[in-house]
């Protein structure tokens, strides 16, 4: 039995097509995804993500949990915040090969793409062993993509280049993003410093 398509036309054309619209006439678009969150007690967590700006009123927004496992002090009732980091780099990229396709013209020959991302950072830092700058840094990241379908291997190769250069999860780890972080204390500003 042979599987069908993943990615459905109606699913990416239209609004690839808006959107491309809308940048030709203002090339400069860009989109803002802003994240809140708050301690609820220990280790559990509250984020709201949405989509203020995009050039486009999406209208949504959602909210996720975050909690450490048992062992880590937690009560290990969502998934751990590096998890929310790891997954989030993977289903940008991922969400690439769905747009890229499109463009690509790959739409009816993928039958499964599925993606594996690893990565690991040194304990130390965590529990205060070490604060060298970039010693909590993420070590290398391996991404493995699995396809299927009736695509030829040159049309897959460049449309996982594509989903990377593409990704901005993907762009943002492997480019220095400047990074800026405010504290406020009571309503008042008291720092600011910035990671170069």
């Amino acid at each position: 039995m042979s599987k069908g398509p993943i990615i459905s036309k109606k699913a990416v054309v239209d609004f690839s097509k808006m959107i491309r619209k809308k940048l030709q006439l203002r090339p400069e678009l860009t989109t803002t995804t802003k994240v809140e969150g708050e301690i609820i007690g220990n280790h559990l967590m509250r984020a709201k993500m949405s989509l203020p700006t995009a050039g486009v009123d999406y209208g949504v927004s959602y909210t996720i949990f975050a909690d450490e496992p048992p062992i880590a002090g937690g009560e290990g009732s969502a998934p751990f915040m590096f998890g929310y980091f790891m997954a989030g780099a993977l289903l940008c990229e991922l969400a690439q090969y769905v747009w890229n396709a499109e463009s690509l013209g790959l739409l009816d020959t993928i039958t499964k793409i599925e993606m594996t991302l690893e990565g690991e950072f040194s304990m130390g830092p965590l529990f205060g062993m070490d604060d060298t700058k970039g010693a909590s840094t993420i070590k290398e990241m391996r991404v493995t993509t699995r396809v299927e379908g009736d695509a030829t291997p040159e049309q897959v190769e460049k449309l996982a280049r594509l989903a990377a250069a593409r990704c901005p999860a993907h762009q943002s780890l492997v480019n220095k993003v400047p990074y800026l972080t405010m504290v406020e204390l009571n309503g008042s500003k008291i720092a600011e410093f910035r990671d170069e």
